[in-house]
């Protein structure tokens, strides 16, 4: 049962990038030497991006949190791969999903968990998202839910790469992480 559900992720996640053509906004950052980043302020139109390779981790872990308004590391949240040949042309697009709760504290408004990827140590575009915000906002006791988000970015050069998720607290409330998948998507 669980190879058919990561064949199925992986054929949803190819077609979605197949069939879609990209639009990521530019980030603010310093890239490594490996990735060639857009002037900030721009977009980037990232089209024809047929990705011929995947790599991918899912992780049954439960509970993983965080109350620290800065970003962490996404416990079983690092792929590595490596894209062959000798072009500073290729593009990378990952899925993230994971089952997510963010606390809902009567002396914190609405908080909230990001995530984003760092490719090489740069935050890949568009950069961070919300991915739970004050869940659990009745009291009624419902309150994890499955979230998914996908980054795309282009001009990666050919060499070993990792994409490593990172989750933060948006005002220090603590957030929940349990059950996940990153997948990695390159050419």
């Amino acid at each position: 049962m669980r190879m058919r559900t990561v064949k199925f992720l992986l054929a949803l996640a190819a077609t979605a990038i197949a069939a879609t053509p990209l639009r990521v906004a530019a980030q603010q950052t310093v890239p490594p030497s490996s990735v060639d980043a857009p002037s900030p302020g721009t977009s980037t139109f990232i089209s024809q991006c047929v990705a011929k390779n995947r790599a991918f981790k899912t992780s049954d872990r439960l509970a993983d949190s965080t109350s620290f308004e800065g970003f962490v590391d996404v416990p079983d949240g690092d792929v590595a791969f490596t894209i062959s040949g000798t072009s500073k042309q290729n593009c990378v697009v990952v899925t993230f999903s994971a089952y997510t709760f963010a606390t809902d504290h009567p002396d914190i408004p609405a908080d909230a968990m990001t995530v984003v990827p760092f490719l090489d140590g740069v935050p890949m575009d568009p950069g961070e998202v919300i991915f739970s915000g004050d869940d659990d906002q009745d009291d009624d006791g419902s309150w994890a839910r499955s979230q998914s988000y996908t980054w795309a970015v282009g001009k990666v050069a050919a060499g070993s790469h990792v994409v490593q998720m990172r989750f933060r607290s948006l005002n220090g409330g603590e957030v929940f992480m349990h059950k996940r998948s990153t997948v990695v998507l390159f050419r």
